[in-house]
């Protein structure tokens, strides 16, 4: 059951509502792809409520409601792999250079140059 985020909760009032949820201009599958572009691709508030022709404080109510929603349900999973399972399945290479590795977080920087002038940017 999503129990919307609403301002009661976000002063820290006791908040009991009365029915599940407000009734929905949007279905849940799109709510949770509204979600999903805002946390994958990074679009802001505005252009969602632009694409899904809902106000900024409804997007902004759906993104907090997903995330705490997803938090609760997927929050107790195990993210990491054990030792023995990384062991058993790292490569050759790795055990012979690297064997007390667990994971790689991998960055990349992209250096670009641009003009010092502001007139030739």
């Amino acid at each position: 059951m999503l129990v919307y985020w609403s301002k009661a909760q976000k002063k820290g009032q006791i908040f009991a509502p009365t029915s599940p949820s407000p009734v929905h201009r949007l279905q849940l599958i799109d709510e949770f792809f509204m979600y999903c572009c805002c946390v994958a691709a990074g679009l802001k508030e505005k252009v969602l409520a632009d694409i899904f022709q809902v106000s900024v404080s409804t997007v902004c109510c759906i993104v907090i409601t997903w995330a705490n929603y997803l938090d609760l349900l997927l929050g107790s999973l195990p993210i990491w792999m054990s030792r023995q399972k990384v062991n058993s399945t790292m490569p050759l290479k790795f055990r012979q250079c690297s064997p007390e590795v667990r994971v790689i977080i991998e960055g990349t920087e992209v250096r670009c140059q641009s003009p010092s002038s502001l007139t030739l940017q």
